[in-house]
């Protein structure tokens, strides 16, 4: 769906376009155009500004460029630009699912006949800024950036905000709404549903331990997200909040599994992401204690490393294709001053391992529980998208 922006954020090259698209519509078809140090004085900005502006004028037919001649203007038109280079800003500690992501997107964009140009960020202060300044060098007028580390929600913030090209984000970021890839009161239901599914999966195989783990962090919306599913889910049921939130160091995994060893075999575990999920089940493999027999436990995002993991994790998942061509979607159309993003949340799908003990169960019985919960499999041969 393509809406509007109520208030899109209009940068410097969009605002010249638009005064020389007013010229434009002053002058005759054939008519030469003041040379491009001309209209920089004139809109009092750099030459890298007009030449991005003018290039977009030439794409929609506007006018012409003739060598040794000058610019010329050929028709008027309202067609919108094509936009032919999108650039990807890749965090070097992109994970699994970042990485599938930017594969997706890159399939969508043969889609759009457009080309990908992905450079490698370490922050997105002065390696974001450098990296924005290549893809502008190559013609990109917009980039995506497809995934960012729990704590970086507020320097993303500012680089969008000081952005010379407008950039699409996988967050729900405030006073940026129009820059998420997904609408307002559609992103982020998944986090929520995830939870409350995984919980209500285990509660039906009678578990009545039911932890959450995931990443301590301040300020991250989408582990927030989850918390709140999950404090509904035992507040529906009246179950011990068993909300575990750890550093990134294996000394912090190692002691809550020593807490929750305790429960054991009476533990289920549903986490932020496969990540956190592998890390605990590596946790507990140190005090002798695997997955199904002793506990059971599900990751989120059906990454490479679950399928590896030992035991082969059980993960929910989304259709990740569904987003990344929304995050296309929106880049591109955020040059046109548009906001186009995914209008509802795709459904969730379990794929169905060892860890989470289902494949334990009697076909019919999974059947009926899977049905009773209001999950689905993912077949075994399906490639997540």
């Amino acid at each position: 769906m393509t809406t509007q922006a109520p208030s899109p954020k209009k940068f410097k090259y969009q605002h010249v376009k638009s005064t020389i698209t007013d010229m434009i519509g002053q002058l005759d078809p054939g008519a030469k155009m003041p040379s491009e140090r001309e209209l920089a004085q004139a809109n009092r900005c750099n030459m890298q500004t007009i030449r991005k502006a003018m290039s977009l004028l030439v794409e929609e037919g506007r006018i012409e460029r003739r060598v040794g001649s000058g610019t010329f203007v050929t028709q008027r038109t309202t067609a919108a630009p094509k936009t032919r280079h999108v650039g990807i800003l890749l965090h070097a500690q992109a994970d699994a699912y970042a990485l599938r992501i930017s594969s997706l997107i890159d399939q969508e964009a043969v889609n759009e006949q457009v080309t990908l140009h992905t450079q490698i960020v370490h922050d997105f202060d002065d390696s974001a800024n450098k990296a924005i300044a290549t893809l502008q060098s190559i013609g990109c007028t917009c980039a995506i950036v497809p995934w960012l580390p729990w704590d970086q929600n507020q320097p993303l913030a500012d680089l969008v905000r000081r952005s010379d090209i407008p950039l699409t984000i996988p967050m729900l970021l405030p006073g940026l709404e129009s820059h998420c890839f997904a609408k307002p009161d559609t992103f982020g239901k998944s986090d929520i549903k995830f939870i409350q599914l995984a919980g209500e999966y285990f509660h039906e195989m009678g578990y009545e331990h039911i932890a959450f783990i995931g990443p301590l962090v301040e300020g991250n919306d989408i582990v927030e997200r989850k918390i709140v599913g999950y404090t509904q889910f035992i507040s529906k049921h009246q179950l011990d909040n068993l909300c575990h939130l750890v550093a990134m160091d294996n000394q912090a995994m190692n002691a809550l599994a020593a807490k929750l060893a305790k429960i054991a075999p009476r533990l289920a575990v549903t986490c932020f992401d496969d990540s956190h999920a592998i890390r605990f089940i590596t946790a507990m493999h140190k005090l002798g204690l695997e997955a199904p027999k002793d506990f059971v436990i599900l990751g989120w995002g059906d990454t490479t490393l679950a399928q590896t993991c030992d035991p082969p994790l059980s993960s929910l998942s989304g259709n990740y294709r569904v987003g990344a061509k929304w995050m296309l979607k929106n880049a591109i159309g955020l040059v046109r001053g548009q906001v186009r993003q995914e209008p509802k949340s795709a459904g969730l799908k379990l794929r169905m391992r060892q860890s989470c003990g289902g494949n334990q169960l009697a076909p019919d019985a999974l059947s009926q529980l899977l049905d009773k919960v209001g999950l689905s499999l993912r077949d075994q041969s399906e490639t997540l998208s």
